[in-house]
C-alpha cells in the first residue's frame, strides 16, 4: 500500500508521521525496482501490511513496559 493508504491503516495518523518512522528505522518500505531507470529502485514509498501490522505489536509491546 501507498504512504497515504498506511497512514489511513495505523489509524489516520499524518503521512508526515509515516514518514518519520521510515526515516528513523522504524518502518520498512518495500523497494520496488524502477520503471524508468533499471538500475535504481523506485523512491514512492510503498508498505507491506504484515511490516505494519509487525509494527503495529512491537508498538503494542513497548507501550506496556
Amino acid at each position: 500500500m501507498d504512504v497515504n493508504a498506511a497512514a489511513e491503516y495505523l489509524g489516520g495518523i499524518s503521512v508526515w508521521t509515516i514518514r518519520a518512522f521510515v526515516a528513523n528505522g522504524q518502518l520498512q518500505t518495500v523497494k520496488l525496482p524502477s520503471v524508468r531507470y533499471h538500475s535504481r529502485r523506485s523512491r514512492r514509498l510503498l508498505f507491506d501490511r504484515v511490516d505494519l501490522d509487525a509494527f503495529i505489536e512491537k508498538s503494542k509491546r513497548e507501550g506496556r513496559e
